[in-house]
């Protein structure tokens, strides 16, 4: 059981961090702080405020609803935001 909630965190912690990495290259967001490591650092120790970063800039969630099993995760029409 250790092992395996030990490998799901650092899956976890991998995948948030490329998701950022993404994220940031797509829309030519600099790295400000930790230069090279910062989508890491943010990854593993600020998570929930991270994926938090990654909703607001990726959608209009104050104005449009958010769906599940979409592939922006925004009701049909919503625009992506920036």
């Amino acid at each position: 059981k250790a092992l395996g909630a030990i490998l799901f965190t650092l899956w976890s912690v991998y995948s948030l961090c490329k998701t950022r990495e993404n994220i940031r290259l797509r829309y030519s967001i600099p790295e400000e702080r930790c230069i090279g490591c910062e989508d890491l650092c943010c990854s593993l120790w600020c998570s929930c405020l991270t994926t938090a970063q990654l909703l607001r800039h990726t959608g209009e969630y104050e104005k449009y609803r958010g769906k599940l099993f979409t592939q922006d995760g925004l009701e049909a029409g919503a625009p992506e935001a920036v």
